[in-house]
């Protein structure tokens, strides 16, 4: 149960933050006839920016466990470390941004203040 907590609390988030929003439309303001002041539509955007993030979030937990229990065929996330520290050293990195420090590089008055 504990790996479906994510998708049910992006899912809460995102029915909370709409039922708010339908309560203050639909009841506050059509059936009381409240107008709302402009704080309370800020509010409300917040409130659907809200809801709009938490249903993306839950999207992408919904994703990545269908990505856990159907893996794909390749199982090759990229390059291993070794592979990636032998072709993009960190050494010469430190070397380059060193030298552009010390404007030992053209154009490096521009590049650094």
């Amino acid at each position: 149960m504990r790996h479906h907590l994510p998708r049910v609390v992006f899912g809460l988030i995102f029915l909370a933050c709409l039922g708010l929003d339908l309560f203050a439309i639909y009841y506050l303001q059509e059936w009381l006839g409240l107008e709302p002041c402009p704080m309370c539509i800020l509010q409300r955007y917040a409130f659907f920016a809200i809801a709009a993030l938490a249903l993306v979030g839950g999207g992408t937990a919904i994703r990545q466990s269908w990505l856990q229990h159907n893996p794909p065929i390749s199982q090759s996330c990229g390059s291993d470390l070794e592979f990636l520290l032998e072709n993009f050293p960190l050494a010469q990195a430190n070397d380059a941004l060193d030298r552009l420090r010390a404007g030992r590089i053209r154009g490096a008055a521009v590049l650094v203040p």
